[in-house]
């Protein structure tokens, strides 16, 4: 029998195919109507009704659904014998509670591990309410399946704590002083190989000229030995496929070399030697040209990376890029500035990097080639002027010069390739002295990164399909448009669903169910003014937030506005479409503005409209659009 606590066990045999029932149950139809009322109210999801004795005497059609028992096999059975034995103490002691104070405050939950038919325990969220009927007692369960909904905030939690890593390691790079350069470099490698669970960690140096690679930089678990001494100098003949992808600035990420087809017979071979079962390398670019790599081996066991994990690590060998290219230019000048000024500005002007010098008074004295060609000419084309380019530095200068330490500086520059994000390290340059009588300006362009960000940031808070606002940022806006009602701010909610969108996916497929969801979005959008807030908050369910103070009347006329523009024919895959929608209308009142509330009403009023018809807009209205259902939004 395999392990019952894991979340997908097999188990010997279910207690309901065994037949396990104690005693005889009249059937369900026999229950008083109140308990059969109180399970229509109760029941959006699975909902059993359980007796005192603890024996199921009613199950929701959605039972076979969501466990693959039927209703005929679960009623009579002891639902404590469907619970996992470790977890049915809990159960039982919530079942024979008697106090009323308890059940007063409300339904109980519980997460427990339920047998269903195909002999695994599932994690599963259990929502009690007694009821007593009658002079009985009985209990009112929903149920619903946590397993899918564990693997997602699994998923979300390692992508979290995976930038969250990627963030750390970037701030270390930042502050790392150069004589702790490589220290800084094997920490990072290491902990990103122990998040991954690679074996080794590595930096690769790549020789174009002689066609080889060298191991500068590793770290490795206890499982493995180091091969930083011998991996020197090895041939881009041993992996030719890995390098050409390498060389063309392509991760290279391989799960199992066993699957690589013929043509990376010479890839697989050299892999399976070194004994790797799994291998993920970023390539290290400067200056458009691929000069190594990150990488991590996986030898004890094959890799279990993600899809996610590629896409955030994507930014790895930039990371490394910057900091190796700092080494570089701080080693560059560590061996130089005991030279003559001539020598020190021909070994400046050739590095990637913005390099400047200047003088305790602020005054530039020296600035190479990189620093010309993109600090000192503006967008235009004109020459900059040099205050200018060191305003944001500048107040800095005389922190560095009182207490002799390096600075770190953020700062922003439009350039004549467009805005330039700089992190800029301001190095005291001792004297005869000892005093500092010069400032070393060593800037490191962080543009790319700062983009990454901000493509993180906004998938984070749109709609990758439409790219309107998703349902996390649409729920921020209604929240602060509530807020702002104390000032006198009024706000609507429009809900508006798609008649029949699903025909659509039948007919025609998924790719032109989401062409025409994009054509929908762009045509609502249309519809709105500046500040409303339109968002897709899944499928084909839109919502819309008025601000801006409006009336009913101008509520009423926007919603009408969308489903005119939805209305005219739309061309899908060489086919000419008509759309309707159903539009719920909900304006903020002085008595009630709260905004889950507020959407609630509109999620109501849409579903009327349908009732009425489709194809039409219907404002809230207590009387005729019964908030029957539960927030599903809400709970998000």
């Amino acid at each position: 029998m395999a392990d019952p606590s894991s979340e997908t066990t097999v188990v010997a045999s279910s207690p309901i195919r065994r037949g396990d029932k104690s005693g005889p149950v009249a059937p369900s139809n026999d229950l008083p109507s109140s308990v059969l009322l109180s399970v229509a109210h109760y029941a959006p999801e699975l909902t059993l009704v359980v007796d005192a004795a603890s024996r199921c005497r009613f199950a929701s059609q959605s039972l076979e659904a969501v466990t693959g028992f039927t209703s005929e096999q679960a009623i009579g059975v002891n639902v404590l014998s469907l619970v996992e034995p470790a977890e049915r103490p809990r159960l039982i002691e919530v079942l024979t509670s008697t106090g009323p104070t308890r059940w007063d405050e409300g339904p109980i939950s519980l997460t427990l591990k339920i047998c269903f038919a195909d002999l695994a325990w599932h994690n599963v969220g259990v929502r009690m309410r007694r009821l007593d009927v009658d002079g009985q007692q009985w209990f009112l369960l929903t149920v619903r399946d946590e397993t899918v909904r564990r693997r997602v905030e699994a998923a979300l939690l390692r992508k979290t704590e995976l930038e969250l890593l990627l963030e750390r390691i970037q701030a270390r790079f930042s502050n790392s002083r150069p004589n702790r350069v490589d220290e800084t470099i094997e920490s990072a490698l290491g902990e990103t190989s122990r998040f991954l669970g690679a074996d080794r960690g590595y930096v690769l140096s790549y020789d174009l000229t002689a066609r080889s690679e060298s191991m500068t930089h590793e770290w490795c678990s206890g499982a493995v030995a180091s091969e930083l001494a011998e991996y020197q100098q090895i041939s881009f003949d041993g992996v030719p496929v890995c390098m050409v992808r390498s060389l063309q600035g392509e991760p290279v990420a391989i799960r199992d070399p066993a699957d690589l087809g013929d043509e990376s017979a010479a890839d697989r071979a050299f892999l399976e030697a070194e004994g790797i079962q799994s291998i993920l390398e970023f390539p290290v670019v400067m200056n458009g040209r691929t000069v190594g790599s990150v990488g991590f081996d996986w030898i004890s066991s094959s890799a279990s990376w993600t899809s996610g994990d590629l896409t955030i690590l994507g930014v790895l060998g930039s990371m490394f890029s910057q900091i190796l290219a700092r080494k570089e230019s701080e080693q560059a000048l560590e061996r130089n500035l005991i030279d003559t000024q001539t020598r020190f500005a021909a070994l400046v002007d050739n590095l990637p990097d913005p390099v400047m010098r200047v003088g305790r008074e602020g005054k530039l004295l020296y600035a190479n080639a990189a620093a010309r060609r993109s600090l000192f000419v503006s967008l235009d084309g004109q020459a900059r002027d040099i205050s200018e380019v060191l305003a944001s530095i500048a107040p800095r200068f005389a922190v560095a010069l009182a207490t002799n330490e390096t600075q770190t500086v953020s700062s922003e520059l439009e350039t004549a390739q467009g805005w330039m994000h700089l992190e800029t390290r301001v190095v005291p340059e001792p004297g005869p002295d000892d005093r500092p009588e010069s400032l070393l300006l060593v800037c490191s362009d962080l543009t790319e990164r700062r983009q990454a960000e901000e493509r993180l940031a906004h998938g984070a808070n749109h709609d990758p399909l439409t790219g309107l606002a998703n349902r996390k940022l649409f729920l921020a806006q209604l929240e602060a448009a509530a807020d702002r009602f104390t000032d006198g701010q009024v706000f609507a909610v429009l809900y508006l669903d798609l008649d029949r969108f699903k025909d659509v996916n039948d007919s025609f497929g998924h790719a032109a169910g989401d062409a025409l969801l994009r054509e929908v979005s762009s045509r609502l959008a249309s519809g709105l003014r500046h500040g409303d807030v339109l968002a897709r908050l899944g499928g084909d369910e839109f919502t819309a937030l008025l601000t801006g103070s409006p009336s009913i009347e101008h509520a009423l006329a926007c919603a009408q506005r969308m489903l005119d523009a939805v209305a005219a024919p739309i061309e899908v895959a060489g086919h000419q479409m008509i759309v309707t929608g159903s539009v719920g209308v909900a304006l903020a009142t002085e008595a009630d503005h709260d905004p889950f509330e507020l959407l609630h009403r509109a999620d109501a009023a849409m579903y009327q409209a349908k009732a009425n018809g489709r194809a039409r807009v219907v404002a809230f209205d207590p009387t005729t659009s019964p908030l029957r259902r539960p927030l599903r939004i809400a709970a998000s």
